[in-house]
């Protein structure tokens, strides 16, 4: 390459592109906010911003609808959000005729978003019989989500 051709072609977009990217270089200060953070920081130190995912569950249906009234077993999915430590979803299915009653719990894992459980032995003789189903994250027990099961009684 002769010089010619670099100082008529190459050196004069070089620069060019040198000074229209000079103006996206960050020279600022750090706003207020982060400022106090910064203060008392090593340099070359990363900090966290936001405030970390908290685990949590929900159900993908509420009310969730059985076909037969002795259901022997049903699946209930739902969606989960969790750190790779706090896998597991504690759940409880309470007969809510007459007195609430636990009649099942257990744990399921949270995997790829999802989860889901098996609800065995359901007894729903009439359209007001309803089980309630409460999942949590077992390392978070006060943020759980709740559905019903309930018998379907629109299409019989």
């Amino acid at each position: 390459m002769s010089w010619r051709i670099f100082i008529s072609r190459i050196f004069p977009i070089s620069s060019l592109l040198l000074v229209v990217l000079f103006k996206f270089e960050n020279c600022a200060q750090a706003p207020a906010q982060f400022a106090a953070n910064g203060a008392n920081a090593q340099p070359g130190m990363v900090h966290l911003i936001d405030a970390p995912i908290s685990s949590s569950v929900s159900f993908i249906s509420n009310p969730l609808f059985v076909s037969a009234p002795a259901a022997s077993e049903v699946a209930v999915q739902g969606l989960c959000v969790s750190t790779p430590s706090e896998k597991l979803i504690d759940y409880q299915v309470i007969d809510m005729r007459n007195t609430p009653t636990v009649v099942m719990a257990g744990q399921a894992v949270c995997e790829y978003g999802g989860f889901e459980l098996q609800v065995a032995n359901l007894q729903l003789s009439t359209c007001d019989d309803r089980y309630e189903l409460r999942a949590a994250p077992t390392s978070d027990p006060s943020h759980f989500a709740i559905t019903t099961l309930q018998l379907n009684c629109n299409n019989p």
